[in-house]
């Protein structure tokens, strides 16, 4: 189904099973995706900013140019999902990215702690400016073929 032009804003959307979806510059602020799971959707010009998706689950889906300012990120999986035009800022902890596909994405003053990177593809086009990440983290970016220019290791 089609859902565009909607305000979820501060909902509770906890638990939930989104399949084969296309959400269409949707208000997504400050809601709970708390263990929700999004699979085959296409999810594009959305507004998750404030939104916490700790232990959701992104499967073959296409995330493209939404907003994501201040999202909790923590247990998050992408797995065999398009990820394009999007600036990922705040920390990441414990998420997992996997057989992803990267276009113009930033992680911009962001820290990455204990994240899972393998088997993406142009990943060597993401771009990290002022990046902090954790030693494990750096050596699956390194795996991963990432530019490392602009990532400091914390310990």
């Amino acid at each position: 189904p089609a859902i565009g032009l909607c305000d979820f804003s501060g909902s509770d959307i906890r638990n939930s099973k989104i399949q084969s979806s296309n959400l269409l510059n949707n208000q997504f602020t400050k809601c709970s995706f708390i263990d929700a799971e999004l699979f085959k959707s296409n999810i594009e010009k959305c507004n998750f900013s404030e939104a916490d998706f700790s232990g959701a689950e992104i499967l073959e889906s296409n995330l493209e140019s939404n907003a994501v300012n201040n999202v909790v990120w923590k247990f998050t999986k992408f797995l065999k999902s398009n990820i394009s035009n999007i600036t990922f800022t705040g920390t990441f902890e414990d998420c997992h990215f996997e057989h992803c596909t990267f276009y113009g994405v930033k992680f911009e003053n962001a820290t990455i702690l204990n994240t899972f990177f393998k088997y993406n593809d142009r990943f060597k086009k993401v771009q990290f400016l002022n990046c902090k990440v954790d030693s494990i983290t750096y050596a699956f970016l390194k795996n991963n073929q990432a530019n490392l220019a602009g990532i400091t290791i914390i310990s």
